[in-house]
């Protein structure tokens, strides 16, 4: 698998060893970054904190109308790691994104945050018209059974 790197972001001494850390991400098409995804879902992001832990500090953003395309219907927010070095991902509060969440609801900048107006969104964009399509239809459907 191809890596690349994304960005040089720190460089200490230590100790008289200079130690380089860096963001690498694999290369994916768009298509396999879905695959991988547990959970994929459109949203406005409506804050974005950060928390501090033990190890490492995360970025918790919280989103608000979300349409789902895969996975859990139960993710209202989602994590990314807060420093560049680890891959933390930058968010615009309020932004309209494609969260590609792994299975403990992280994202990061390796491809798994997508703004929704960008040209790498076009594809999923049509895949969430045929979504609303989807879901208008079963609500019609459902407004007719009640009758």
């Amino acid at each position: 698998m191809k890596v690349r790197t994304i960005a040089l972001v720190a460089t200490a001494i230590l100790g008289g060893t200079e130690r380089v850390a860096a963001c690498e991400c694999p290369t994916m098409t768009l298509d396999e970054r879905l695959a991988a995804a547990s959970t994929v879902f459109y949203a406005k992001t409506e804050s974005a904190v950060r928390v501090r832990g033990a190890d490492s500090d995360q970025l918790v953003v919280s989103t608000l109308d979300r349409i789902y395309l895969k996975g859990s219907k139960a993710v209202e927010k989602a994590t990314t790691p807060y420093s560049g070095a680890e891959c933390g991902a930058s968010v615009r509060v309020p932004g309209l994104y494609y969260f590609l969440l792994d299975q403990s609801g992280r994202f990061d900048k390796c491809g798994t945050l997508i703004e929704a107006d960008s040209v790498e969104a076009r594809p999923l964009n049509r895949r969430m018209i045929v979504e609303l399509k989807r879901l208008r239809r079963s609500e019609v459907q459902m407004l007719r059974e009640r009758k």
